[in-house]
């Protein structure tokens, strides 16, 4: 990953993690997320709370930590994927050139996003991807 990449992923980590707010929270993500990006073959939470606990004595209770963020933790994930979804449209729409289309968001309430059309999908999302169904 070159520098400015790695720029642009701790902005945007750092984005999810003001999302988050609680240090706690903000650390388990950060863990998973690298996990998930990482180059392990295995990207459950276990192989993932294995590579990220330098105590093998600790992995056990890094892998619960783990498990609990991504299962009963208490964080707004609909903000976590408004966020992400807007990110994602914004960063497509500066690299895809062409005519654009008008998606809304994963939340349903803001005006609508552009999405560039990219000749290869010709608009392949389906209509109301980016909305949740107990909103529509």
């Amino acid at each position: 990953m070159d520098a400015a990449a790695q720029r642009r992923l701790d902005a945007y980590f750092s984005d999810i993690g003001a999302i988050l707010a609680h240090p706690l929270r903000r650390e388990s993500f950060a863990i998973y997320a690298m996990g998930l990006l990482g180059e392990a073959e295995r990207k459950s939470i276990e192989p993932i709370a294995a590579r990220a606990c330098p105590d093998p004595a600790r992995v056990q209770a890094a892998h619960q930590s783990l498990q609990h963020f991504i299962t009963n933790a208490h964080w707004d994930d609909h903000a976590v994927r408004r966020y992400a979804a807007r990110y994602a449209i914004a960063a497509m729409a500066k690299h895809t050139p062409g005519p654009t289309r008008r998606l809304r968001d994963c939340a349903g309430t803001s005006p609508p996003l552009l999405l560039r059309h990219n000749p290869a999908n010709a608009y392949s999302l389906p209509r109301g991807y980016f909305r949740r169904p107990e909103l529509s």
